[in-house]
């Protein structure tokens, strides 16, 4: 809003862990060089497209945390996604508040979190469960301010089961991000703004339960749906699907609610 617009990226010879800022809080840092990041919305003041430790660093060498890869880790894609969704605005940011709170504000930078060892994600977190082995299996957090730009890394947890993100102001351009969530059982996207359903028909066999309420596209229904021969629930309902509903439904043979 200060900026009249979502957000603006960083300048070559700055960075953040999003590339961009979205408020004046959450600005970018300088590098030691403006050929530590040579583009617009450079994440790391290494190469822009790798944030791993290698590369020219931001001066402090392989021994400063913000140039270690830890985009794999599920503390680390919380932190984008509680950024990006602009947690900061959310109705209940029980446990994502405290740990990135700082951080979306910008009174901490990425590294100061170190090596997120201390976060613990499953104590308390709303909207998060996880496995008796500590592992995130589900993240609910339908109708609760989220706002943006669904950022496909969210489906790259690799234990995630069950994702509900319904009735909040979000968008996806597709399904295709969602293709990572290779343990899925159910997504609940009711109401979430879908650009088109491109990767429908690819969703892991895993899936029983599929929630798609509201979608506001005047398409017919995609035949690819029905390759989802796990589906156990399939919810269309207040939809703009035109046509008649294809025979292929037929091969949806585990199928009890629609």
């Amino acid at each position: 809003e200060e900026f009249h617009c979502d957000a603006i990226l960083c300048r070559p010879g700055t960075y953040n862990i999003l590339g961009r800022a979205f408020a004046a809080g959450n600005l970018c840092e300088s590098c030691q060089s403006l050929q530590d990041s040579k583009i617009f919305g450079s994440t790391s003041c290494d190469d822009p497209k790798d944030t791993s430790s290698g590369g020219n660093g931001g001066g402090g060498g392989g021994s400063n945390n913000s140039q270690e890869d830890h985009s794999g880790e599920a503390w680390y894609i919380l932190a984008q996604f509680f950024m990006e969704m602009h947690g900061q605005k959310w109705t209940i940011q029980d446990g994502w508040a405290d740990a990135f709170g700082a951080l979306a504000a910008g009174d901490i930078q990425l590294e100061d979190l170190g090596s997120g060892s201390e976060i613990d994600v499953c104590n308390n977190w709303y909207g998060i469960i996880c496995s008796s082995n500590g592992e995130i299996t589900d993240i609910s957090l339908p109708n609760n301010g989220l706002y943006g730009e669904v950022p496909d890394m969210i489906f790259t947890i690799p234990t995630l089961q069950v994702v509900d993100i319904s009735n909040n102001n979000v968008q996806m351009k597709d399904l295709t991000g969602v293709l990572e969530a290779k343990q899925l059982t159910s997504i609940t996207l009711s109401n979430v703004k879908i650009q088109n359903m491109e990767g429908i028909g690819r969703l892991t066999d895993t899936l029983q339960r599929l929630f798609l309420d509201g979608m506001d596209l005047e398409i017919a229904i995609p035949t690819e749906l029905f390759r989802l021969t796990s589906l156990q629930t399939l919810h269309l309902q207040h939809g703009h699907f035109t046509g008649q509903i294809p025979t292929e439904i037929g091969q949806m043979t585990e199928l009890q609610d629609l």
